[in-house]
């Protein structure tokens, strides 16, 4: 519910978190793909640490 007194700023906020996204969309590539190597690492350390464990 908007008061009287308050100011409706929804579309200006959405309006300006598109543009944001539009104009960093190298940098926020960047950041999915560090994102993706460090699951890769983390996923990799653990199989790695399973399988010198295991003395099968």
């Amino acid at each position: 519910m908007t008061w009287p007194f308050e100011n409706d700023t929804g579309a200006i906020v959405k309006k300006l978190a598109k543009r944001s996204l539009a104009s960093e969309k190298r940098r926020n590539l960047m950041v999915v793909v560090v994102v993706a190597l460090a699951a890769f690492l983390v996923c990799l350390s653990a199989v790695l640490s399973v399988s010198i464990a295991d003395p099968a």
